[in-house]
């Protein structure tokens, strides 16, 4: 099975997202702070795909780290995690 993946956003530190407001009902918007990011996976042999929230990496300083995020999600594609 080869698993592909593919971020479906990039990584901020913050996601906002709509909901009602319990009193009036209207949308409301919200942000958030987070430490993930929203990654699609897709078995290539089957066409399968499913979503998922995935941890992303950071370096000794605590700043956010794009090359170990990618490779952390290669292992996880690669069933390797």
């Amino acid at each position: 099975m080869a698993v592909t993946f593919e971020p479906l956003e990039e990584f901020t530190g913050t996601r906002e997202y709509s909901a009602p407001d319990g009193e009036t009902h209207e949308m409301i918007v919200y942000t958030e702070n987070t430490t993930n990011v929203l990654v699609r996976f897709t078995d290539s042999e089957s066409g399968r795909s499913w979503n998922m929230h995935i941890e992303v990496m950071f370096d000794e300083a605590g700043d956010y780290d794009a090359g170990a995020t990618n490779a952390h999600l290669t292992e996880i594609a690669e069933g390797r995690e």
